[in-house]
């Protein structure tokens, strides 16, 4: 069961992803597919390149591990 405390960490950790937070809201099964297909990102090449700070680049991958946190809290559920 989605519980309300779920939904609002799914939405903070994806603050523009509308299509997810319409499936949260309705706490449908497909939420944990869209976790899953982004959970894995890796910080691109070209980011990490650019970068101008390690600063910046562990902002990123701190996201990154929220992003697998929720899916492994998904899992769980």
């Amino acid at each position: 069961m989605i519980t309300q405390e779920f939904i609002d960490k799914c939405k903070r950790i994806y603050p523009t992803w509308l299509d997810l937070h319409k499936h949260l809201d309705r706490k449908d099964e497909v939420v944990g597919r869209y976790l899953c297909d982004s959970s894995y990102n890796g910080i691109d090449f070209d980011i990490i390149l650019e970068s101008r700070s390690l600063e910046e680049l562990k902002e990123l991958a701190k996201i990154g591990k929220e992003r697998q946190n929720l899916y492994s809290e998904w899992l769980k559920m």
